[in-house]
């Protein structure tokens, strides 16, 4: 799952076949195939204002990134309005080979993009409230890069690149209906389609000074729903809650093979990826108007997490190993964010921080993560921007990935800037 199990299984099963001559089978890596999350695995929503409270924002989701968080919120937008999110982040991993005489020098990736767009779109039904709404959200970013040197091949040793590239993206069409006074409910549909959004990635590995290279494409497609619940159980106590649902996703598996006269042709695999189900709670207090503390805890089952190869092989995709044997449990964030808005005469400038402990996917035990958060902006006539900076890290992580005989861990480091626009219409 996380920090490329694959790339050390595939380097594993090097070290074991191949011989001095690199005479390489180009399949021989294919049976660890399953994605290989380099951002955050868990399921998360979008916004800078989100963001900068640390990502608790189930219970106070009051904004157009309610579609994401928890779509009951967007029954409290009274206005149509349309929102952007840009984000971009940089990344290091610090791999350590404690018995083997490998060099893994820190490596970093960075990459820009569109993170979140939606229009909301407020109206009446039989008397009812009810708001509509349509976006597209980037859920997880495939973006990792690996050199390593002197690693054992037969009696030899070589140099190793490694290198991922690409996401999953979704489109989402939301609706939320105000049910009593007090409570609301909503849901968002979301498809995962490669003709619409970004939904492939591509992993390619060569050992240098040779003419070895594997290179693997993945294009993922499905569907799945997003379940809130809002209760404002006074002016001041909000309590939401968001069930995000499993869901059976295509993938389609390219990858090349070349004969003897360097003829190639690509051929297709077709196989399936189960996601895991997600749910989370969230209470929001607000003191008047100006100060809100939020608290989210979340909870993602990741044993559900499974790969089914082409010829109907069932492995865990976190571990590549039968799912019996996989020993994986589920993870668990918390998250506490603040906002406390300073209203002048004809602006607003938020303040935002938050902090938060984000658990990811592995065997026996999750591996442990931390981050904080802090965020500000301006809000004026029928304009909103703002943006916010989080710090995300965990270290001596990644302990069992290329498995126990390799002594391995790793520490990393993640800095991540959201930047948003609502426009009130």
């Amino acid at each position: 799952m996380r920090s490329c199990y694959r790339l050390f299984l595939c380097l594993l099963v090097l070290a074991l076949v191949l011989t001095v001559s690199f005479g390489i089978d180009p399949t021989v890596c294919r049976a660890a195939d399953k994605p290989e999350f380099g951002s955050s695995p868990n399921p998360v929503g979008s916004g800078a204002r989100a963001l900068g409270m640390g990502g608790a924002f189930i219970g106070v989701a009051d904004d157009a990134t309610a579609a994401s968080w928890n779509p009951a919120g967007l029954i409290q937008l009274g206005t149509p309005e349309v929102s952007i999110v840009g984000s971009t982040y940089s990344r290091s991993e610090d791999g350590k080979f404690a018995t083997e005489k490998i060099d893994s020098a820190p490596q970093s990736v960075s990459e820009t993009n569109l993170n979140y767009l939606s229009g909301v779109y407020p109206t009446d039904v039989f008397g009812r409230n009810i708001v509509l709404s349509m976006s597209y959200q980037h859920l997880y970013d495939f973006n990792r890069k690996w050199e390593l040197s002197n690693f054992p091949i037969g009696t030899d040793s070589a140099d190793i690149s490694y290198r991922q590239k690409g996401g999953i993206s979704a489109l989402g069409l939301s609706a939320a209906m105000q049910l009593s006074e007090k409570i609301s409910a909503g849901l968002t549909l979301n498809t995962y389609n490669n003709g619409l959004t970004q939904n492939n990635w591509q992993d390619t590995m060569e050992i240098k000074d040779s003419t070895w290279r594997n290179q693997d494409k993945y294009t993922l497609s499905g569907y799945n729903a997003n379940l809130g619940l809002m209760w404002m159980i006074n002016e001041e106590f909000t309590v939401g809650a968001v069930f995000k649902t499993p869901f059976r996703a295509g993938l389609v598996h390219e990858y090349p093979s070349c004969d003897e006269n360097n003829v190639c042709q690509t051929h297709k695999l077709y196989e399936k990826l189960y996601m895991p189900m997600s749910y989370g709670v969230g209470v929001a207090y607000r003191h008047d108007d100006p100060f809100t503390l939020a608290l989210d805890v979340y909870r993602t089952h990741w044993e559900q997490f499974k790969h089914i190869a082409a010829d109907g092989t069932e492995t865990s995709a976190v571990t590549n190993t039968p799912v019996g044997d996989a020993d994986i449990k589920p993870t668990l964030q918390v998250r506490l964010g603040a906002e406390y808005l300073l209203i002048c005469p004809k602006i607003t400038i938020p303040l935002r921080a938050g902090v938060f402990y984000d658990q990811a996917p592995a065997p026996q035990h999750p591996d442990d993560y931390y981050g904080m958060s802090v965020g500000t902006g301006l809000a004026f006539g029928r304009f909103a921007w703002d943006i916010a900076y989080q710090y995300r890290w965990g270290s001596n992580v990644g302990s069992a990935l290329a498995g126990k005989s390799w002594n391995y861990s790793q520490d990393v480091r993640e800095h991540t800037v959201y930047t948003s626009l609502i426009v009130h219409l």
